[in-house]
């Protein structure tokens, strides 16, 4: 027997539409979707920064394991490079046979510019690195410590089997005063048989009182720094004139002002130390770090 409609059960009615939303359930729907993505977006871009500033305290290890392997194996600290004469630009090249990947030159808070600038030794800012893009080796976003060059020609030093400073485009000091290069952590001479620099290189708490507040590298718009502990040769940005997005540009001061910028949370940079460890440091406690053997910090105040 055929089953029969059930009577109870309302009939459809012809060309009927399943019932839409209204304005107002859309608006509220759009409203919630809305307020998600505020708190999502937030925390997704803080995540992306935490991750890049990893990375960043990342790169400086390496770059500072480098530059302990390049002493130990060397017996001496890099030499001054000559970024004008055609050869080499900047202590990467010192370190390139001991880090084969690049990117550790590179924060990701700072990439390279897409764009050739024509020069080496341009400067970079706080989202930007320094240098060419059509000479690789030219470019980084971190800086190094000026006071950790070597200032004295190694192939001097006895014992010491090394190609001529000059072939690898290193200058000496010939215009440095004595008092700066005495202030240099590695102006001592090294011997033959190990000498004090791999000694205390390899020992690093025990040969350097302090050894946690000497910065090696940075956070830099340059490829190096001198920093200074007077305010006229070594000012903050308000008395340099320099702002903290692009840090200290100035062609006769070249200094602590070239770390001063704002390219972490919390207006940081990114050190790395004598002592191994790495990690943020606020702008103004980079006139509280130890430089150089005769630096006297200082308390300063940013605004």
């Amino acid at each position: 027997m055929r089953n029969m409609p059930d009577s109870n059960q309302p009939a459809s009615a012809p060309g009927r539409r399943a019932r839409a939303f209204s304005l107002v359930e859309l608006m509220v729907v759009i409203g919630i979707i809305a307020v998600l993505m505020s708190i999502l977006i937030p925390v997704v871009s803080r995540a992306k920064r935490q991750a890049k500033n990893v990375q960043c305290v990342s790169n400086l290890r390496s770059l500072e394991q480098a530059f302990i392997g390049y002493v130990n194996t060397n017996r001496h600290a890099p030499v001054f490079l000559n970024p004008g004469n055609g050869k080499v630009t900047t202590w990467a090249a010192n370190f390139k046979e001991i880090y084969s990947n690049k990117n550790v030159q590179i924060c990701p808070e700072a990439p390279a510019s897409p764009v050739p600038t024509g020069s080496p030794t341009t400067f970079g800012n706080a989202t930007m690195a320094y240098g060419d893009p059509q000479t690789p080796e030219s470019v980084g976003s971190y800086g190094f410590n000026g006071f950790f060059y070597y200032p004295n020609d190694p192939d001097q030093v006895a014992g010491k089997n090394d190609q001529s400073v000059q072939d690898r485009g290193g200058v000496k000091f010939t215009g440095l005063p004595q008092n700066a290069i005495d202030a240099c952590w590695f102006s001592d001479p090294v011997t033959a048989d190990g000498g004090t620099i791999p000694a205390t290189v390899t020992n690093r708490p025990a040969g350097f009182g302090g050894a946690d507040t000497i910065p090696i590298f940075g956070d830099c718009n340059s490829f190096d720094a001198w920093p200074q502990s007077s305010p006229a040769t070594d000012p903050t940005p308000s008395a340099g004139g320099y702002v903290i997005g692009t840090g200290d540009t100035s062609s006769s001061r070249h200094g602590i002002g070239r770390f001063c910028m704002d390219r972490h949370p919390g207006m940081t940079v990114n050190i790395v130390f004598l002592d191994g460890h790495a990690g943020p440091v606020k702008l103004p406690d980079l006139w509280q770090l130890r430089w150089h053997k005769s630096f006297n910090p200082r308390t300063v105040t940013i605004p």
